[in-house]
């Protein structure tokens, strides 16, 4: 059921916003700093190296959004349905500095393999516009966005 939710959500043309698709998906110079999943460490790391030329599917996210959490299950399993290399499933985390150990204990629980990612939360808000979460940020494997969806 969930499943079937999130399939309509993904591919419903409802509450696309202001980032233009068919554009490129901004990028955001230096690094960001990624959770293990398999061992909650965590690492600096350039995003852009997630991409490997696949489309992606980029989850905005807070440990502290309701529905973010609710939908993670949702997400894990769409990430173990195209885990043959066909799409890359990234979270970029909204939380605020000094979140890691919030960050950790959400990987341990939901038990995701979905790579997280953290940087400076204002410049990730204002660039992809991720004001409101959970976001969904869907690119094709030229770079370029496909559909944006919030809420």
């Amino acid at each position: 059921m969930r499943l079937s939710l999130i399939l309509l959500f993904l591919f419903s043309p409802f509450s696309v916003l202001a980032l233009s698709v068919g554009e490129a998906m901004p990028d955001i110079s230096g690094h960001f700093t990624q959770i293990n999943n398999s061992q909650g460490a965590i690492k600096p790391t350039l995003l852009g190296q997630q991409r490997k030329n696949k489309p992606m599917v980029v989850a905005f996210f807070s440990v502290t959004c309701i529905p973010c959490i609710r939908e993670a299950p949702d997400l894990e399993e769409l990430r173990a349905k195209f885990a043959s290399n066909q799409v890359t499933f990234l979270y970029v985390s909204l939380d605020p500095p000094g979140s890691e150990s919030k960050l950790k204990t959400f990987v341990k629980k939901t038990k995701t393999e979905i790579p997280i990612f953290f940087a400076d939360v204002e410049k990730v808000k204002k660039i992809y516009e991720a004001y409101g979460m959970p976001k969904l940020i869907l690119v094709d494997n030229k770079k370029n966005i496909t559909k944006i969806y919030e809420g």
